[in-house]
């Protein structure tokens, strides 16, 4: 893996991000449950897509094809909590950020929802 190929990568995981956040209407919001249960799935998967990857260039492909479809379901369901809390949306752009984004979406987790 170069820093070209792991630049693009990270540039296509901002880019679905930003499609994610833009997407989410505000109908749905998340509470506090189905947020958790989201986020430890998504970790969860993240971990063991890193123990599966086999050790060659095929391997990084699936590995940044992971990355970009669980920074785009971050950035979704971020949307959705954030909603639910009463802030803006855009908040979500933090989970496209490597290793802060997954600090803050499980920070997520923690505060009430506003929306009863």
């Amino acid at each position: 893996m170069d820093a070209a190929s792991g630049i693009l990568a990270e540039l296509l995981a901002i880019g679905g991000g930003i499609m994610a956040i833009r997407r989410h209407d505000g109908k749905n919001p998340l509470d506090r449950p189905a947020f958790s249960f989201k986020i430890l799935a998504v970790l969860l998967l993240l971990l063991v897509s890193a123990f599966l990857m086999p050790p060659n260039p095929a391997g990084w492909y699936i590995g940044a094809a992971v990355h970009v479809v669980m920074t785009a379901a971050l950035a979704y369901w971020g949307a959705g909590r954030l909603y639910d809390i009463g802030t803006s949306k855009w908040l979500a752009m933090i989970a496209t950020i490597p290793v802060i984004g997954v600090a803050f979406s499980i920070g997520l987790i923690i505060p009430r929802s506003k929306r009863r």
